[in-house]
């Protein structure tokens, strides 16, 4: 009997105890039905038991024997396992130092894609420079090399091995130009002469100079930018020079004088003006401003002439003077102040005329002197104010007009020209310049000689009361003189 015959005994008992209670229920005829089947149920319980209990004991010896394989192959099965997770970790740290790996590739190449850029960058602003310095006169040999470095680098694709191809040719063209410029370098071409006639010549660049000689005419000069023109213009030399330069520009020797200014000192001799010339630029107004300016340097010197002509009474003249007073004699006093001259004069003769009056009548003639001197003293000193005030006024007027002149040009010929626009602005600025130089020096002199007139007149009252204080001291001991003798 096996575990399923054990296991379905099991089961009828369990299904038969209702019968069995049903049984005893009955009757005692019922349980010795019932006892019968018990013994015949218990008979069968045991043989099955017995049964299954064999079959338990071959099924342990059948796993025991089986029980060794299955722990080999256990064994071998958990070391496999082993084996594959320690592989996983090792594909694990593998695949973790391949993204590591691929992070520090693509910080590289973003760093690669970056320095290209700025290369791309530092190459156009390279093109752009060159563009600028090469001369207008060989633009032409260069430009298409230029453009194609400047189309490379405004492109919309990425900076690739293509377009720096194409910008390093500006740099190879840039340095075969230096190559060619350290021995001179001689090309023909075409250049505006002086009359504004585009001439055939030759070409010589030095440097940064470049010399032309025509064809077609004498004329050869220094070749430079006009403005608003796409050709080279022709800055003719002197006469003198002319032969040099074009024996350097055909035949590459020739005497040559030399302008460290790059050609830029005939534009400044052009420029160069006399005083009267740059008067004249200033327009109409200068004319009320020139007026103002000569009327008062004339008040200026006339006035400086005057101050300074008024000498001041000496102490010691002043004593004598006292001295002839108290001695009785006036008309010897008067004579005295008349020799003086100038204002201080002219005060000491009233106050010898009135010495013999009270001292407060006295102090009042004097000072009423003083104050009849002082006009005369000051007269004209306003009229150089007055013109220090003025003339910045007229320069600003004329910088008006000057300006209304310049947009009326600008109206008519627009601002392409500047030529056209000069002769506005330098009747603007020129009025202004004008005009201050002139106020400024009015406002000085007029200040120097307010100091002297303010320094004559404080003589003179100086002067005065030392009359006055003298005249009252000898008054004083002249009258003490008898009482002492008596």
């Amino acid at each position: 009997m096996g575990i399923e015959s054990t296991c379905r005994l099991i089961g009828s008992i369990a299904r038969g105890w209702p019968i069995l209670l049903f049984a005893a229920l009955l009757g005692p005829g019922s349980l010795n039905v019932v006892a019968q089947g018990v013994d015949e149920a218990r008979a069968t319980v045991s043989a099955d038991l017995k049964q299954a209990l064999a079959e338990l004991n071959a099924l342990n010896r059948r796993i025991a024997d089986g029980k060794l394989p299955l722990a080999k192959r256990l064994k071998e099965l958990e070391n496999q396992t082993a084996k594959s997770r320690s592989a996983i970790e090792e594909l694990r740290g593998q695949q973790d130092n391949q993204d590591v790996r691929l992070e520090t590739l693509q910080s590289d190449i973003q760093t690669r894609e970056k320095e290209l850029d700025y290369l791309a960058h530092q190459m156009d602003d390279y093109i752009r420079f060159f563009e600028t310095r090469v001369h207008i006169a060989e633009l032409s040999e260069y430009r298409s090399v230029i453009d194609a470095g400047l189309d490379a680098a405004s492109g919309e694709r990425e900076p690739d091995a293509s377009s720096l191809e194409r910008q390093l040719d500006v740099v190879a063209a840039s340095i075969g130009r230096v190559d060619a410029l350290l021995g001179g370098k001689q090309f023909s071409g075409q250049a505006l002469a002086s009359d504004g006639t585009l001439e055939q010549g030759k070409f010589a660049l030095l440097g940064p100079v470049a010399l032309f000689a025509s064809d077609e005419s004498d004329e050869a000069g220094v070749a430079r930018l006009e403005a608003n023109a796409l050709d080279p213009a022709l800055q003719v030399m002197p006469e003198p020079y002319r032969p040099g330069v074009r024996d350097i520009v055909e035949s590459g020797a020739g005497d040559l004088a030399f302008d460290a200014t790059g050609g830029n000192a005939f534009r400044v001799a052009e420029t160069e003006e006399t005083l009267a010339q740059h008067m004249v630029k200033g327009g109409v107004v200068m004319v009320p401003i020139l007026i103002l300016a000569a009327m008062a340097l004339a008040v200026g010197l006339w006035k400086a002439i005057e101050l300074f002509g008024a000498k001041p009474a000496q102490t010691e003249t002043v004593q004598e003077i006292l001295d002839l007073l108290r001695d009785g004699k006036d008309a010897a006093a008067a004579e005295k102040s008349d020799s003086i001259g100038g204002p201080a004069g002219s005060l000491l003769v009233s106050a010898v005329k009135h010495a013999r009056e009270r001292k407060d009548l006295l102090e009042e003639i004097l000072f009423e002197q003083i104050l009849k001197l002082r006009p005369k003293l000051e007269r004209m000193l306003a009229f150089i104010g007055l013109t220090a005030a003025v003339a910045p006024l007229l320069g600003l007027l004329g910088t008006v007009t000057g300006m209304i002149h310049t947009f009326r040009l600008i109206i008519i010929y627009g601002t392409g020209d500047a030529r056209t626009l000069s002769t506005g602005i330098s009747e603007a600025l020129i009025t202004t310049e004008f005009g201050l130089i002139v106020a400024v020096a009015a406002l000085l002199v007029h200040g120097f000689l307010s100091r002297k007139a303010k320094g004559v007149i404080a003589s003179m009252e100086q002067t005065a009361v030392a009359f006055v204080n003298g005249l009252s001291l000898r008054q004083e001991s002249s009258a003490a003189q008898p009482d002492e003798g008596a």
